[in-house]
């Protein structure tokens, strides 16, 4: 519910469904209905026009069953070079742990350890979600990975 691509929200998916809470929420709903209850549902979200709608929006998903909600720190308008809005971040994280037993998920600007850390503490949140500020590390993993089995097959012929 948070992807604010166009080929998402065409067809009525990712962050259309912002808009469309009832079906937001019959989606969560059904989910939940369909998995054992041991089992998580999660939710991710991106903030929306103000924090009452957000709060909204998310005791709305977390009413049909969502054991677990993101909260990205953009609004569907923002572009991923738009700083994200950290400070919107928590109340609404308190509205998700007021529930007890929902994960609360942030996400949004978090390059490294030291960002993490700082917006766990400023937002309160359980954990956080990283995407694409570590598809970099993974390619440097990979890379990694490839030259030390490159160097044990040298080493062992």
């Amino acid at each position: 519910m948070g992807c604010p691509k166009k080929f998402s929200t065409a067809g009525g998916m990712g962050a259309a469904l912002l808009d469309d809470p009832q079906r937001a929420a019959d989606i969560v709903r059904s989910i939940r209905s369909a998995l054992p209850s041991h089992i998580s549902v999660s939710a991710k979200i991106r903030l929306l026009k103000d924090t009452p709608s957000t709060i909204d929006f998310v005791r709305t998903l977390v009413s049909a069953g969502a054991s677990s909600i993101t909260v990205h720190a953009r609004t569907v308008g923002m572009k991923e070079q738009d700083e994200a809005l950290l400070e919107r971040l928590r109340p609404v994280i308190d509205s998700v742990k007021q529930y007890g037993g929902v994960e609360a998920v942030v996400n949004g600007d978090l390059y490294n350890r030291e960002d993490m850390a700082r917006v766990v503490e400023m937002s309160g949140a359980d954990s956080v979600m990283v995407a694409r500020p570590v598809s970099g590390v993974l390619f440097w993993l990979c890379d990694q990975m490839f030259c030390f089995f490159l160097l044990c097959f040298v080493l062992f012929i």
